[in-house]
This record gives C-alpha cells, sequence and structure tokens, in this order.
C-alpha cells in the first residue's frame, strides 16, 4: 500500500499564518475599541454621579456653590475643597478614571458643580497633568540647592542666573516642553472668564483671545527659575515658562551682555501656577517688589487678591 505524504507547502502554511494574524489583529482592533468606549462611559457616568452629589448638597445642606466660589472656572484648590468635602460627608465614593485620567470639579452652574475629566474631556495623557509640577519643583530644588552650595549670600539675582545657566547642573532641568499639563481646555475658559470679568478683555474679543492661548498652550518653551527675596524670606525660586526665542535671547550663548528676564504670563511657585490675567507681570514681578514685603507669597496673594493673577 502506498502510503500519501501529501500536506501543507510553505506557501500555504505562511498564507495560513498571515490570515490568522489578520485575524488577531481585527479582533484587537475591535475589542480595544470596545474597551476604550466602556471606559469611557464608566468616566461620564462617575462625572454625572458627582455632579448629582453636589444638587444634593444644595437641595439638603442649603449649599449655595455660586456664593462659596462663584459662577464660571474653578481653580485646582477650589476643584480639591469641593471633592474633599463631598467624600468626607459621603454624598460620593472616591470615583476614578479607569483610562487614568483625574476626574476635577471644572465649573458652577447655578445649584450645581459640574465635573471634567483630564483624558477624556481635555485630551491629556494620564499623568500629564504633573509633570509641569514636578519640572517646576525640580527646577527650584536646583536652584536652590546651587546657591546653598556656592553662592550664600549673594544678593543678585542677575549674578546668579547667569552663572547658573552657564553651569552643567542647569542642562538638566532648563529644557524645552508644553504647558498643555496646565492650561487645559477648562482652565482656558476660566482665564477668559475672569478676563472679562476684571475688563481686561471684551466679549467680543473672547473667541480671538481664546485662540491666542491655545497657540500659546502648543508652542515650545522653557522652564527657568527666577530668584526672589522679600523682607523676610532669601533667595527663593520661582519658574515660569519663556518662549524660546526668548531664551535664546536672554540665556542662550549669544545673549547680550546684562541678564534680563523673558517673562511670560505663566509661573509657579510652591506648587501653584498662576495666570497673568492682567499681563503685569512685567512690571510687578521683579526682586524689589518682593524685597519690600515680609513674605512673598502673601505678595504673591495680593496679586491674586487684586485680579492680577489667576491661580490654576
Amino acid at each position: 500500500m502506498k502510503r500519501n505524504n501529501s500536506g501543507f507547502t510553505l506557501a500555504e502554511l505562511l498564507v495560513a499564518v498571515a490570515l490568522i494574524g489578520i485575524l488577531v489583529s481585527v479582533s484587537l482592533v475591535i475589542f480595544t475599541g470596545r474597551t476604550a468606549e466602556a471606559k469611557e462611559t464608566v468616566c461620564k457616568n462617575n462625572k454625572a454621579s458627582m455632579q448629582h452629589g453636589t444638587v444634593i448638597v444644595s437641595m439638603t445642606e442649603h449649599v449655595d456653590w455660586e456664593t462659596e466660589y462663584g459662577t464660571g472656572g474653578l481653580n485646582s484648590a477650589a476643584s480639591e475643597k469641593i471633592i474633599s468635602y463631598l467624600l468626607d460627608e459621603g454624598y460620593i465614593e472616591e470615583f476614578r478614571c479607569p483610562s487614568g485620567g483625574t476626574i476635577y470639579a471644572a465649573k458652577v452652574e447655578s445649584d450645581m458643580v459640574t465635573f471634567k475629566c483630564t483624558y477624556h474631556d481635555d485630551g491629556m495623557e494620564p499623568g500629564a497633568e504633573n509633570t509641569n509640577n514636578k519640572a517646576a519643583k525640580d527646577l527650584a530644588d536646583s536652584v536652590s540647592k546651587y546657591m546653598e552650595n556656592d553662592y550664600t549670600g549673594h544678593k543678585s539675582n542677575d549674578f546668579i542666573l547667569n552663572e547658573y545657566t552657564k553651569s552643567e547642573t542647569s542642562k538638566n532641568y532648563i529644557v524645552p516642553g508644553k504647558t498643555n499639563g496646565i492650561l487645559t481646555d477648562s482652565v482656558i475658559e476660566t482665564i477668559l472668564e475672569k478676563m472679562i470679568e476684571h475688563g481686561y478683555l471684551k466679549e467680543n474679543d473672547k473667541e480671538k483671545y481664546r485662540k491666542t492661548l491655545q497657540d500659546y498652550r502648543d508652542t515650545t518653551f522653557y522652564l527657568v527659575p527666577y530668584v526672589v527675596s522679600s523682607a523676610k524670606e532669601q533667595n527663593k525660586v520661582i519658574t515660569y515658562y519663556t518662549t524660546k526665542e526668548q531664551y535664546d535671547k536672554y540665556f542662550g550663548a549669544d545673549a547680550a551682555a546684562g541678564h534680563k528676564h523673558g517673562v511670560t504670563s505663566l509661573i509657579c511657585y510652591n506648587g501653584q501656577w498662576y495666570f497673568d490675567i492682567a499681563h503685569k507681570l512685567n512690571s510687578t514681578y521683579t526682586p524689589s517688589n518682593f524685597y519690600q514685603k515680609d513674605s512673598i507669597q502673601d505678595y504673591l496673594d495680593s496679586l491674586v487678591k487684586s485680579n492680577i493673577l489667576l491661580p490654576l
């Protein structure tokens, strides 16, 4: 009896493997898409539950959210306070975005607070909202350590920063980046509302300035240290973003003699970011101004109270 040795040829096996690969790829796309859609639905339901919690607080405890926080957008401090209250009083559970985003209180609307997610609503990758804070802290710590080791007693901000920006240490921290972790869409809307409220922007210019802020957010910036001293506090570090053009002009290899600062509208101190809605940082944000005050933080708070800086 003659044995049949016929089987799959190499070509047939390759075709079969390719077909299996295609089927697996299609299945993964479908599965991944449905998983992402399911996670977004869960996040949406969590935000709705948190919003419902603020309505219950308004009805049962007669809390007037508008009186407490004003109308419009909320800064990070207000968001944390609202969410902490809802959690502590048992009105909500600790809801999270299953995709890794951060849910935050975004806006007061009548008798309730609406919530957003940094991932699904603002389009930020998980953890992106913390990137800028870490960079600012690293830079402030680096400059502080540098001054303690080498320049204790020097009061000239120009001298300290001139020396620091020439050092190898600065190359690890003064790096280009973007402000998308700070200027989210909801924050931009808050800035616009506050600028209109305090007379810095006309209503009919709102759309134009929104585009300006969106472009500003997507610009490549350099994070730069700014050393300040008050009457009782010496050599504290504020960090801010400056454009690459300004950085090259004031800090680059071809920087002109006589150090200056290319200040933009976004600064950070002790982990708190501020936006200059009055466009006055160039005239008010200087070492001499801080020197006359007892506290750097108190001075920044006074700028907030005067509607010059907006805490984000």
